[in-house]
């Protein structure tokens, strides 16, 4: 990998990751720390988004912490908890369905804060798939931690594609309706709070949220990803200071060496 100077600054051993947990609204909220000791954090961390039904140790997570602490950079990736208590691993679809797509701005605040008082001062976030839109929707909200930059790998487009008349017979936010298929789902159970969300939330529509966010932002598409090719035509909407890359031959997940061009990217454009 570029970059290689880096390695002169590490110690003789690297620092590997750790579990840490925090509670938030009754839940333990759970996430991987990479590159530094919970009591020895730097002033400046990148914050990691995994994407819809995901987890912190999928494979491009964990990629790209090892690449960034191997550059001497530390991370943090945290579950979302999906309304499930510590959770880890694919979102079981045995379980009710009572999340929503904008949960994640309250969770990954109660991170930053979290971090804040661990003395970090900038965080850089990175959010793949739906996490690309999450990360840049916090971006949007966030106190505390100044956010240095966002970056978006692969991140979601949307449209509604459902009739509110769907919703009738589902008399509470916490109703539920029984649906053969939901996001990576099959023969689930969904609430009526989730179906509002995740059905017709036009913030889920990465595009929409450019224009609203000025910091400095990155996008990283592959070429053979079809989510990625839904958001191209959309690309003449980007910020004239953003900067973008299509890495030609990468599938949506960024595998073996695709992910080291990530990183690549990454560093090349760290401010």
């Amino acid at each position: 990998m570029k970059y290689l100077f880096w390695l002169l600054l590490l110690p003789l051993f690297t620092v590997q990751a750790v579990e840490v947990r925090l509670p938030h609204e009754g839940l333990r909220l759970n996430a991987d720390l990479e590159g530094a000791k919970p009591d020895q954090l730097p002033e400046r961390l990148y914050l990691i988004l995994h994407g819809t039904l995901g987890h912190k140790n999928m494979e491009i997570i964990q990629g790209l912490q090892d690449g960034l602490a191997e550059n001497g950079l530390a991370s943090l990736a945290p579950n979302l908890s999906l309304n499930i208590d510590d959770r880890h691993g694919f979102y079981d679809c045995a379980s009710p369905h009572y999340h929503r797509h904008e949960d994640a701005v309250d969770e990954l605040q109660a991170w930053a804060d979290w971090l804040a008082g661990k003395g970090v001062k900038q965080i850089d976030l990175i959010g793949h798939s739906r996490g690309g839109n999450q990360v840049l929707l916090f971006a949007l909200h966030a106190r505390g931690p100044k956010v240095a930059s966002v970056t978006s790998i692969a991140p979601m487009t949307f449209k509604p594609r459902h009739d509110r008349n769907a919703l009738e017979e589902l008399a509470g936010p916490r109703s539920l309706k029984p649906l053969p298929r939901f996001l990576h789902c099959r023969d689930t159970q969904v609430s009526r709070q989730t179906l509002e969300s995740y059905w017709f939330n036009p913030d889920q529509h990465t595009p929409s949220l450019w224009p609203r966010y000025t910091g400095p932002y990155r996008l990283i598409l592959g070429s053979e990803d079809s989510l990625s090719l839904k958001l191209k035509p959309a690309l003449n909407n980007l910020p004239a200071s953003a900067h973008w890359i299509e890495l030609d031959g990468a599938d949506h997940f960024f595998r073996d060496l695709y992910l080291d061009d990530v990183v690549d990217f990454l560093l090349e454009n760290r401010e």
